[in-house]
């Protein structure tokens, strides 16, 4: 008696808690108080205990023992008490409302130990101890005995917490075999129970679970109504077995329901699960004919009162709640509650926030939304992201998988045109994986899903709709290869792990622009995201600070990755970190090479403000800042097939003289300059055609002891050679191999150890070779080889361009097949010079082998030019048929788009085979893609015109 009156007044105590939560907003504290001393004193005098059993809750039948198996259930369910109160907020309409009787509804102290206590009866206990589950989750307590009581509900609870068993156990407890009441030996006239899922997977996972439940003898009363099967099947099933649940889409309910074969006016259960997905514009039409028909009977007015018209029990199932679907909710349901792990309120205290003039959503609505997808993340996950560029992704995928030792892994991206391609990237590396998508039809889904749950497929990549309400439970890695929209999709995809109480981990792979997303979700969702990298096979946690302090090094030893530097000074300045001289320095330096010249001499001043001296590297960096500003203008003439001339050069001298008057500022303040103030400058001046100033400068750097590199001499020497001055570019390289220590270039200079290097032999080769000196550019080739200086692609495709335009094939395929033999990766470049030397020599069948067989076999992708060549080639055979099959299957089956060339290419052809209507076709389709005719294909025109094979229309249709 002593411990029973300590168990009660430790109880009492509890009242602020949500169990004791008052109930009803028209009693008054205190009598609401008294009134549950009063219970809770009643079951004190009993054994002392406090269970679902005591308050009358559960299944007073005498219940045989027998030896349980183990559940299949893992981890703790201890409840976690909320102490926190739902406020109504104040309605936006204005409207009289007529005060009714609130709901007697009884919130569950604790988890139930067993389901005995839960109230279910014995034939339904048989099934489930069958299937391993002795054990209910927090949701189930909690949600089993309101469904039971009749009650309408809305159940949200943390993904893989037991939620598709919360509200089936209650509905075969009152339909079916397993009910144990006698109506249910009754030939069955209508359906009793419908559940609607958004997706077919989900759907079928529901049956496979009722289907267990009931057993193998009574498996037909329940009938999949999914979209992807056969729709004649499915009403013939309907009409034979007629059964009593219906599990099924929206699209394919509503579509059996307009033909009438779907009676569901006497249904007594209604279930929405994955309701905030079943609510989004896709389904809302289809949804809405589901609640006005289900559960109604014949003669009620579609305005009466909701609880004349329906006559069902309607349940709301998510991982998410939001305030929309708690307003659906109270529109569908009668006295509706909601029900979350050890708590069931009544949904008449939450009340939707009034919505503020604005087309966003309120801070409220959002806050709301926020706080129920931090309830719907299972409790034992674990966050991190990592940070990789776009191309490096699926290599951060394969890495974290290893790293992890994942078995059963997700990985989630926002649009299915991208699986394939990840999918084909893991697999050449050797991964088991697989895409799930909505396009893969019925058999094809199902086969995926089995082979993912069976083990067989490690990686399930796929998109966020096809894995709503995915349930493996094995799954213990979530991988986000792109990130969510917001919060709550993050949500739905981390619930895929973490599963009954396993452990799971979430990693979600951005790139650098979008750390501050990530950042936000995780100040949205309270939860901390650790940062973490990859090292030597395993997953590493680096602080913040030293994280972006170490990209930010690690970003300036690469090249062209001045976006990036800036992105990680940004957030030094949000972490609060102080920016050193050397990080200001790297600032400069990029906003130099992004020729932003303005910003870089503002943050200058910042670091003079700040009491830092500007060093040799300061200033190298905005001499280089000049520089590129300098020569822009010469890249621009260029790239449209203009020379250079001196007006032109004269701005860009201008510019460069700027840059030296800097330089003479740097000397006069005592700094030295090194290697890479003279580097820049040089190669400014080698690019504008100054090769005289730039060996002075180098006569200069020398005289000054300042050590140079091949760079430098790389920069002359490219100079001589678009200059043609070749002779004096072979005499320079020269200089450069034979260099020694006392060896002077340039009359009086000197180099110590230098050697060229792959990219001087490329530019002379190619020299050479433009020349039509290709003995020359061969034997250099060969002393590039012997001195060590190892050929790339570039070198490669060089040479064998040459060789291709000299019409020697024959030596340019034994060149490809020592590339293939030294297992170097040609690149459709080097593939797309001997497909147009194999045309140009007349050999069409020789260059339709390699593109139509050995590209693919080598997993080499044809592009547009390798298309336009082959095209091209074709035409010249005269194969115009030919031609335009390959023409139509680059767009239809490759999704590569022509380009100007390929039309004019087969433009003309069309013309000289006298396919006048086919030209036609061509150029109304080249003209719709914003592309001209060219000079050549209007020449051909002209002369056409000019010989009457061509009417004047056909000129103007053309122009």
């Amino acid at each position: 008696m002593a411990a029973a009156s300590v168990s009660t007044r430790f109880l009492v105590l509890l009242q602020d808690f949500s169990a004791f939560r008052k109930i009803s907003s028209w009693r008054s504290a205190a009598t609401n108080y008294h009134r549950q001393s009063r219970l809770l004193c009643h079951v004190a005098k009993g054994d002392g205990s406090l269970t679902l059993a005591s308050l009358e809750l559960g299944n007073n039948s005498p219940r045989r023992s027998g030896k349980s198996k183990a559940t299949k259930l893992e981890g703790s369910f201890v409840p976690e008490m909320s102490q926190g109160k739902v406020r109504a907020a104040t309605n936006y309409k204005v409207k009289v409302v007529k005060e009714k009787k609130p709901a007697e509804i009884v919130s569950p102290l604790f988890s139930a130990k067993s389901f005995e206590e839960l109230g279910l009866p014995d034939s339904l206990l048989d099934s489930l101890e069958r299937e391993g589950f002795s054990v209910p989750t927090d949701v189930q307590s909690a949600a089993v005995p309101a469904i039971i009581k009749g009650h309408d509900a809305v159940i949200q609870s943390y993904t893989g917490s037991g939620k598709t068993l919360a509200y089936l156990l209650p509905i075969l407890s009152e339909i079916g075999p397993l009910s144990g009441k006698a109506k249910s030996s009754e030939k069955r006239a209508e359906i009793q129970a419908m559940i609607v899922a958004p997706s077919r997977e989900l759907g079928m996972q529901i049956v496979r679970e009722v289907e267990k439940l009931l057993g193998p003898d009574h498996r037909r009363m329940v009938q999949q109504l999914v979209g992807g099967a056969n729709r004649m099947r499915q009403e013939e099933a309907l009409k034979k077995n007629k059964p009593a649940i219906v599990v099924g889409t929206p699209g394919r309910i509503a579509e059996i329901s307009k033909s009438g074969r779907l009676h569901t006016h006497g249904c007594r259960f209604l279930v929405l699960d994955e309701v905030d997905e079943l609510l989004s514009f896709n389904f809302r039409e289809d949804i809405h004919r589901i609640i006005e028909h289900v559960g109604r009977r014949a003669g009620a007015g579609p305005k009466g009162e909701v609880d004349e018209r329906a006559n069902r029990q309607t349940i709301l199932v998510s991982a998410t709640v939001p305030f929309s679907v708690i307003r659906a909710a109270k529109s569908w349901s009668h006295e509706p509650v909601l029900v979350q792990a050890n708590k069931t309120t009544p949904l008449d205290t939450v009340q939707p926030t009034a919505p503020a003039i604005s087309l966003t959503p309120t801070t409220s609505e959002a806050n709301g939304q926020i706080q129920t997808t931090i309830q719907s993340l299972p409790p034992a996950l674990k966050h991190f992201y990592c940070i990789s560029k776009h191309q490096h992704k699926v290599d951060a995928l394969r890495r974290c998988v290893h790293a992890l030792d994942a078995q059963s892994v997700i990985a989630f991206m926002n649009h299915s045109k991208q699986l394939k391609d990840v999918v084909y990237k893991l697999e050449a590396r050797g991964m088991t994986c697989a895409e799930l998508h909505g396009d893969l039809g019925k058999l094809g889904r199902s086969t995926v899903l089995k082979k993912f749950k069976n083990g067989e497929v490690r990686v399930l990549v796929t998109n966020e709709l096809s894995a709503r309400g995915l349930d493996v439970a094995e799954c213990d890695l979530v991988v986000n290869l792109e990130l969510p929209t917001d919060a709550v999709h993050y949500a739905h995809r981390a619930g895929r792990t973490g599963r009954l109480g396993r452990k799971g981990t979430v990693v979600t792979v951005c790139e650098e622009s979008q750390v501050f997303i990530v950042k936000k979700m995780e100040k949205q969702l309270g939860l901390p995201f650790e940062y973490c990298e990859f090292v030597d096979g395993e997953l590493v946690v680096t602080e913040e600070d030293k994280a972006i302090i170490s990209r930010l090094f690690s970003a300036v030893a690469k090249t062209k990755q001045y976006e990036l530097v800036l992105s990680l000074c940004k957030q030094m300045e949000l972490q609060g970190i102080a920016h050193s001289i050397y990080t200001l320095s790297i600032v400069i330096n990029c906003f130099c090479r992004r020729r932003k010249l303005g910003f870089a001499f503002s943050v200058l001043a910042k670091m003079l403000k700040l009491g830092y001296e500007p060093d040799t590297f300061t200033f190298s960096t905005l001499v280089n800042g000049k520089v590129p500003e300098a020569v822009a203008l010469i890249d621009r003439i260029v790239e449209h097939g203009c020379q250079p001339n001196a007006c032109t050069y004269g701005p860009v001298l201008n510019s460069i003289f700027s840059a030296l008057s800097l330089f003479n500022e740097m000397e006069a303040k005592g700094i030295e300059a090194n290697v890479v103030t003279y580097n820049s400058l040089i190669s400014s001046f080698c690019k504008a055609g100054r090769w005289d100033d730039g060996a002075q400068l180098l006569k200069d750097m020398i005289t000054r002891g300042i050590a140079s590199d091949v760079v430098i001499f790389n920069a002359l020497i490219d100079c001589l050679v678009k200059e043609r001055k070749l002779k004096e570019a072979e005499e320079l390289h020269c200089k450069v191999k034979r260099v020694d220590d006392g060896m002077k270039l340039f009359r009086e200079i000197s180099l110590r150890g230098l050697v060229a290097d792959t990219i001087t032999y490329s530019i002379l080769i190619q020299g050479f070779c433009q020349e039509g000196k290709l003995n020359v550019a061969k034997e250099l080739f060969q002393e590039m080889v012997s001195e060590g200086a190892r050929p790339d692609t570039v070198t490669y495709g060089i040479l064998l361009d040459g060789l291709c335009d000299n019409g020697e094939l024959e030596e340019a395929l034994e060149i490809l097949d020592k590339m293939h033999t030294s297992k170097m990766d040609p690149g459709i470049g080097v593939y797309n010079i001997i497909i147009h030397g194999m045309c140009n020599a007349r050999k069409v069948d020789d260059a339709w082998d390699l593109f139509s067989s050995l590209l693919p076999l080598k997993g080499v992708k044809a592009d547009v030019k390798t298309y336009t060549i082959m095209i091209a080639g074709l035409c010249k055979k005269g194969s115009l048929s030919e031609a335009d099959m390959l023409f139509k299957k680059m767009g239809e089956e490759d999704g590569i788009a022509p380009n100007e060339c390929t039309y004019n290419t087969l433009i003309r052809a069309h013309l000289g085979g006298s396919g006048v209507v086919a030209s036609v076709e061509l150029i109304e389709e080249m003209k719709r893609c914003g592309f001209a005719a060219d000079g050549s294909t209007m020449k051909m025109v002209i002369d056409m015109l000019s010989d009457g094979r061509l009417n004047k229309s056909f000129w103007s249709m053309l122009s």
